[in-house]
């Protein structure tokens, strides 16, 4: 049954409709037609209850949108997605008309996303509209239904006619299960048949209690005004709204806000959709590519990897093999793969993705160019330079010809190209690839935009390296000073700027200037990426280098252990990586004498390097000959 639009009267800012129109879709699910208009979202000081995050915000909704009628039910549940997640578990009663549980924001979406092609292939959507779940903003919106009380029904005392609740309070979990809890789902601790209390005025059922409600916004401390507000660009939590079978009415009220990780799932937790016009929900894969990228960032690869996979495997079965989105999530998971030092599982995916869009988008695509330098970047970790090098040449020859020869994306593999020259020691081509793409982004995105300032500590490192130390300095100054005005002086790139100028100085002797800088840049990385990321292990071993060139081995061996330690977690035991932290704690009790400690060490990072790299990395064949000098050194001291 097709939607239509309501003829609404505004008055005073909000749409008041006569009589709230529904429609119903395929599967029996009923829709109430929620006008367009605007609202004050959030509690006034004063009401009781009201919480910090609830600070009042002017809300524009520009379109209508259809909103459930009541939360998905089991049985909807069930004709969509053909699983029953609830099913042995506790606290749930059993029946199509009571809410879906244990479903989790993923789910959710997913549900969605099959709603959505569903309803499509029965002719019943336009090309535009869609299924997703609500904003924020829009469930506040619809659950308020014009009203500016704390609850849609007026005061608490009301809520007994209007919500399931009080089931599962912290007074009664402390007096244990069996004691009923002090409201009307105390006795029967489940999420309750839909529809059996009283709607709000626009027809919805269940907006407050029976099971909390996702929202597709991510969590923040303040509440998103404006027009057509969605919420924070990224987070780690998803909005909830509404109350649960199981909380006091607090909880329960119209501006109450709660969150949870999109992986969670419980008894208490539900949803319901909107229908909307103009598309701006997220398909699931993107959902979880936008998940996956953040924990990837984070330095969370054991919780991304499973995302990835499953953005793959839902990729696939929604757009099939040969589509530019499975080489999005095919690109994902290499990439995450190949930062663990898994290139064997990375490259063919890499190498998939960029048939897929060779195939698809054609030869000379500029997403084309991107696969051919992921591809080419495992390569150039692994030391296999003559198969990286025509790679990164032929992206930069279609970024040149599809974007420009100024573009930034074409100063981006320059930088690639000039890196594998600069580390194979070929300064003389690094060095004119170097200038060339400063040059680009200075002119494309701004002599002060973080993109400039990773060209300016490129170019400074070669001249670094050359032991060119005054040209080095003022581009690694410049960096900083840049990346502290555009990013903010606890960015985690500022401390990548400062542990290049520390490294500078400590070259050079000069002690007393790197140490400061180290330290604040373990300081940033602890605080904003936190104690167990890998780069704050980077760091800690910068730190650690340059006590032990000043001979303060004490001072040296914990940040080099603990560095190691965090390698071993993060990145697994068998990591490139790990084999370096090995290798500096090695050489630290090398230069004390302390063989007998070293030599298992080293011992251990060859191995790693001999499998991850291979025997005639560069990498490998250093270890080597580090471990060859210990033995004569040990040999000649009689140790």
């Amino acid at each position: 049954m097709r939607a239509v639009v309501v003829v609404m009267m505004m008055m005073c800012g909000i749409a008041q409709a006569a009589e709230p129109k529904s429609v119903t879709n395929t599967i029996g699910m009923e829709l109430i037609e929620i006008p367009a208009g605007k609202f004050t979202m959030g509690s006034p000081e004063g009401e009781k209850d009201r919480h910090h995050e609830e600070e009042q915000v002017a809300v524009t909704l520009t379109k209508p949108f259809g909103l459930g009628k009541t939360e998905v039910t089991q049985g909807q549940w069930k004709q969509v997605m053909g699983t029953e997640p609830w099913e042995g578990e506790g606290y749930v009663q059993v029946d199509k008309e009571c809410p879906a549980t244990f479903v989790s924001f993923f789910d959710a979406v997913e549900f969605c996303d099959k709603l959505t092609d569903l309803e499509r292939k029965a002719g019943e959507l336009k090309a535009d509209e869609e299924y997703r779940l609500p904003t924020e903003a829009e469930w506040e919106y619809a659950c308020r239904a014009g009203t500016t009380t704390a609850f849609s029904f007026g005061d608490e005392s009301k809520i007994n006619s209007h919500a399931w609740w009080g089931g599962l309070d912290t007074e009664v979990l402390r007096a244990g299960e069996g004691k009923p809890g002090p409201g009307n789902a105390g006795r029967e601790k489940y999420a309750h048949k839909v529809g059996t209390k009283k709607p709000n005025q626009w027809g919805l059922y269940d907006m407050h209690g029976n099971v909390w409600e996702l929202c597709s916004d991510w969590h923040g401390e303040k509440l998103p005004g404006g027009t057509d507000p969605m919420g924070p660009e990224a987070g780690s939590n998803r909005v909830l709204r509404g109350g649960s079978w199981g909380n006091r009415p607090g909880l329960h009220r119209t501006a109450f806000r709660d969150y949870c990780v999109p992986s969670a799932h419980s008894h208490s937790l539900g949803f319901r959709v909107a229908l909307c016009i103009g598309g701006r929900g997220v398909t699931l894969a993107e959902t979880l590519d936008k998940q996956v990228v953040r924990l990837f960032h984070e330095g969370k690869y054991a919780e991304a990897e499973p995302l990835a996979l499953q953005s793959l495997e839902v990729s696939l079965k929604k757009n099939g093999r040969d589509h530019a989105s499975t080489a999005m999530s095919l690109n994902n998971l290499a990439w995450l793969y190949k930062t663990q030092g898994k290139y064997d599982l990375a490259e063919p995916l890499l190498k998939r993705a960029l048939a897929i869009r060779e195939k698809v988008l054609g030869p000379d695509h500029a997403s084309t160019a991107t696969s051919l330098g992921n591809l080419a970047s495992l390569y150039d970790n692994q030391g296999k330079y003559d198969l990286a090098e025509p790679l990164y040449k032929r992206a930069l020859a279609i970024q040149e010809k599809a974007l420009g020869p100024d573009h930034a994306d074409t100063a981006t593999s320059l930088n690639n190209l000039a890196s594998l020259y600069d580390t194979q020691g070929k300064y003389d081509l690094a060095e004119p690839l170097y200038k060339r793409a400063l040059a680009i982004q200075e002119k494309a995105l701004g002599p002060d935009h973080p993109s400039t300032a990773t060209s300016l500590n490129n170019l400074a490192m070669l001249y670094a390296t050359q032991g060119k130390y005054d040209l080095a300095e003022p581009l690694y100054k410049r960096a900083v000073a840049i990346q502290e005005k555009a990013l903010g002086p606890d960015h985690p790139s500022t401390a990548n700027s400062l542990n290049s100028l520390a490294t500078l100085y400590a070259t050079q002797g000069k002690y007393d200037l790197a140490k400061p800088l180290y330290k604040r840049a373990l300081a940033i990385r602890e605080k904003v990426l936190g104690p167990d990321h890998v780069s704050t292990a980077t760091s800690l071993g910068n730190l650690a280098s340059l006590y032990k060139t000043q001979g303060k081995y004490d001072l040296a061996e914990p940040l080099f252990k603990r560095a190691l330690a965090i390698r071993e977690k993060v990145l697994g035991p068998d990591h490139v990586s790990t084999a370096t932290s090995l290798g500096n704690l090695a050489s630290l009790y090398e230069t004390q004498g302390k063989y007998d400690l070293a030599e298992p060490l080293f011992k251990r990072a060859i191995a790693i390097l001999d499998s991850a790299l291979g025997a005639s990395h560069p990498d490998t064949i250093l270890y080597r000959k580090n471990l060859a000098q210990m033995k004569a050194a040990r040999e000649a001291a009689g140790k």
